[in-house]
């Protein structure tokens, strides 16, 4: 990136302060909002029928979304993703000597591991999801066109210089005021099937908003250093470190994995906050792309050196990327994100890091002649992680020094760690869902030298495979590199 380029800062309004917590904003109305919604007990000016309209729109059959009943999480989830969703649940469960074999296809296989290893009542509620949704039709499949609605993967600016290096032509993001007059009347702004069942709402629920601003519990305890003296070692209570090497030693327990290549083992998966928290998946995912950036001390990271961010400090940059000219109609399709749910997706990511100066770039990802989206998905992903400079003595399972990759597909995104080729040709990706916290098996591992032979390792990788009986649905991608 060159810094002799400066951004076009665009004349800025005087922002406002809540005098409570420090929200800003520079609009007015926005601040009393705040302020009535967060500050001001039983305010006569909000309505409290919100929810239950939410609620409403959720459970509605038309909306796409049906909620989730596991006990443990209550999200709204997209209709064509239930089955998955449910299968990933009991795949959280999966202790270390679980046995079972490994899931074929979505849901049955792995409903069968669960099974063997106690956990009945998981298998109840599955079966009874189950019998809902097979009177269901089939899902209709995202459209593959760019401009359709149907899709939260939104195109950014860079798009068509993606995976770009740098962002040494900053120009792209200065806009003069035609330009941006002429951008604003082709925007349209986006609505619930992009933005999620939380489009509407005007304000997250106070208690949501305090906990995420408070961010997630810190725990101590105390550790034997190297040289045996006892030291403090805190953890962040939704963050999970170290479970790459942990991951690359079941790859290499895993037969039928010919070669597996991995991203840098700096990154950490971050998980939900707290149940029912809502669908925080894009600021979780870039929750995990800083935490590569700070444990790999990586180019750009003094933005970014202490804590991760929380997601109400990331909704602030992503805000004040757009005050900056970047991505600017990314505020006119979701009408702003401060103190909201609505979903996010790569443009914000994008806008977010290069307000910070951080090279990176856009790639849109959709079939070709020869080759459906998933497997132009897996060319992309093999060569960037075989760029990378291999870790360790293994030939096959490849942990190199390149960053993970952030990935959207409509209705999600995850964070891609790695990919496997297996024996029989195929591949799939490796992922951390911050949907899904890691199960108990996984993390048991943690800091382990050699893994027993009672390990059942398709078991435990099955929280971060996404094959072709996922990925096939999809007919567009987009990746934040």
């Amino acid at each position: 990136m060159s810094s002799s380029t400066p951004y076009h800062h665009p004349e800025t309004p005087e922002v406002m302060v809540c005098p409570f917590c420090g929200f800003h904003d520079p609009v007015l109305y926005k601040i009393q909002f705040h302020i009535e919604s967060f500050h001001t007990p039983d305010s006569p000016f909000i309505v409290e029928e919100e929810k239950a309209q939410i609620m409403e729109l959720i459970e509605d059959e038309d909306s796409g979304y049906v909620l989730c009943t596991e006990e443990t999480c209550g999200e709204p989830v997209l209709r064509q993703e239930f089955q998955t969703h449910l299968d990933m649940h009991l795949a959280e469960q999966i202790a270390l000597t679980d046995s079972g074999d490994e899931p074929r296809s979505s849901g049955h296989s792995l409903a069968r591991t669960t099974e063997t290893s106690g956990s009945s009542k998981a298998m109840i509620r599955l079966k009874t999801h189950r019998s809902r949704f097979e009177r269901s039709p089939a899902p209709t499949l995202p459209s593959s066109s760019p401009s359709s609605s149907k899709s939260r993967t939104r195109h950014s600016h860079s798009e068509t210089q993606a995976s770009s290096s740098s962002y040494s032509q900053h120009k792209k993001y200065s806009r003069t005021s035609e330009e941006q007059s002429r951008k604003k009347s082709k925007s349209k702004k986006l609505r619930t099937t992009e933005l999620g069942p939380y489009a509407m709402e005007k304000q997250m629920p106070l208690e949501l908003y305090q906990a995420l601003l408070k961010g997630p519990p810190i725990n101590k305890h105390m550790k034997f250093g190297p040289n045996g003296t006892l030291l403090e070692v805190y953890t962040v209570a939704n963050e999970t470190a170290n479970l790459i090497p942990v991951i690359a030693k079941l790859c290499e327990r895993d037969d039928r994995v010919s070669h597996a290549w991995l991203c840098d083992g700096a990154v950490r998966h971050v998980g939900k906050q707290m149940h029912k928290e809502g669908g925080f998946c894009g600021y979780r995912n870039i929750q995990m792309m800083i935490s590569y950036i700070q444990g790999a001390y990586a180019e750009g990271f003094h933005p970014f050196q202490g804590m991760i961010p929380s997601i109400i400090m990331l909704q602030d940059m992503i805000e004040r990327g757009w005050d900056m000219g970047i991505n600017t109609h990314g505020r006119l399709e979701t009408g702003g994100i401060r103190g909201t749910r609505k979903y996010i997706g790569t443009s914000e990511a994008e806008t977010l890091f290069a307000s910070t100066g951080l090279p990176c770039g856009v790639k849109h990802l959709a079939r070709d002649e020869e080759r459906p989206a998933h497997e132009v998905l897996y060319d992309f992903v093999q060569r960037h992680f075989e760029e990378g400079r291999p870790r360790g003595n293994s030939d096959r399972i490849l942990q190199t020094c390149r960053p993970p990759i952030y990935f959207q597909h409509a209705g999600h995104s995850m964070t891609i760690i790695g990919l496997e080729l297996h024996t029989s040709g195929s591949r799939s990706l490796l992922v951390f869902d911050p949907s899904y916290s890691p199960c108990p098996g996984i993390r048991d591992l943690v800091g382990v030298t050699k893994i027993g032979s009672k390990a059942n390792v398709h078991a435990l990788l099955r929280l971060h495979r996404r094959g072709d009986n996922y990925l096939y649905k999809y007919r567009e991608f987009e990746l934040l590199t």
